[in-house]
């Protein structure tokens, strides 16, 4: 047990890996956690322009929808590859493998850091710039996130012909952000050059099939004009495999960290 996991050795190694995180993203992520104030000065001068050639044109919300996805996506793709992508190097490679810890141990470590640790500094960056931009420009940005957002977005309620239905608006972007972000680390671990772009590349190969295969059994209209029970299972089914794609993924990430050679 003690060479599969001890929590001492795990938190040196787990203080390891994010200063390594660190110094690898921490840089492009504060960029991209910036980008509310980069967006938002960028569409002011499109708007100037707009406005000395005699037209008003307000691109603030634009600009704050556009930052989030950018955000969203770029970190999503590129944090991977750019904090893990390295273990596939021969010279970074060696003394990775010769870390006194556990194959256990760097996935853990590595689960932690792309699924939770990332995502959570992206978002607390994201607030505190959308916050701040509100506090300098009321009139011009507007109010909050956190008060745009009058409702709990793990439980929106939806009225639909008299029935009051709840909606977990969170719960697609949280299964969305881990399930591919395993894919693109997976793609790290595996290809040695060009990670970002083969993967990706590989995932829109793979999202074109699944597509293919959903349109051929209708499953689109099936949903429409089934009844509430049949979503429900529909809704299941959609779960269980979402969830079973994560752990294949984790657990291939696994084995990939358990046969690296260099």
């Amino acid at each position: 047990m003690e060479n599969f996991f001890s929590f001492n050795r795990f938190a040196k190694y787990f203080a390891y890996d994010l200063r390594n995180a660190r110094n690898a993203y921490g840089m492009t992520l504060l960029v991209l956690g910036l980008l509310p104030v980069i967006m938002f000065l960028f569409f002011k001068v499109v708007s100037w322009i707009f406005l000395i050639g005699g037209r008003d044109v307000d691109l603030t919300g634009v600009a704050r929808a556009m930052a989030v996805c950018i955000a969203y996506i770029v970190v999503m793709l590129g944090s991977p590859a750019a904090i893990f992508g390295k273990v596939t190097d021969r010279r970074y490679g060696s003394s990775y493998l010769l870390v006194p810890a556990s194959t256990f141990e760097k996935w853990l470590s590595m689960m932690l850091i792309l699924c939770i640790l990332v995502p959570v500094v992206l978002c607390a960056l994201l607030f505190a710039c959308d916050t701040l931009l509100c506090w300098f420009f009321p009139n011009s940005y507007g109010q909050p996130v956190y008060r745009l957002i009058s409702v709990n977005p793990f439980n929106v309620p939806i009225v639909e012909d008299f029935d009051i239905m709840s909606i977990n608006v969170a719960y697609p972007f949280i299964v969305s952000w881990i399930s591919s972000v395993l894919f693109m680390a997976l793609g790290a671990l595996v290809f040695k050059r060009a990670k970002v772009a083969k993967t990706f590349f590989v995932s829109t190969m793979l999202g074109i099939i699944t597509s293919v295969l959903l349109i051929n059994t209708d499953l689109i209209s099936m949903m429409a004009d089934a009844g509430a029970q049949t979503v429900g299972y529909v809704n299941t089914l959609i779960n269980v495999y979402s969830w079973g794609l994560i752990v294949i993924l984790a657990a291939a990430i696994y084995f990939r960290l358990r046969t690296i050679k260099l």
